[in-house]
């Protein structure tokens, strides 16, 4: 992944050569599409996160905590939680959360 970003007095700043400014006070470029697919991945990884859940919860009113489908689903909970608490981490999510 291409860094567009750097420090600079104490602040996050992208070189003016990486965005393009439009005439109705929006920015684009490949900095700004980076941005955007990182976005995205954090929607999926919490979208994922909350579907995985509720079928452990729909799992676990049919009383089916043993089985080999609710094992996968706890694990894929460990992953996704694994994944976005590295996310906060770097201060782009909030803390995993338990519903």
């Amino acid at each position: 992944m291409k860094r567009y970003t750097r420090q600079q007095d104490h602040r996050t700043v992208i070189d003016e050569s990486e965005i393009t400014r439009h005439d109705d006070h929006t920015v684009s470029g490949p900095a700004i599409d980076q941005l955007s697919r990182c976005e995205d991945f954090l929607t999926l990884i919490q979208n994922e996160r909350d579907a995985v859940i509720a079928e452990m919860n729909r799992l676990r009113e049919r009383n089916q905590t043993k089985s080999v489908r609710f094992r996968e689903l706890f694990i894929s909970k460990l992953v996704y939680a694994n994944i976005e608490a590295q996310l906060a981490h770097c201060g782009l999510s909030d803390h995993p959360k338990e519903p």
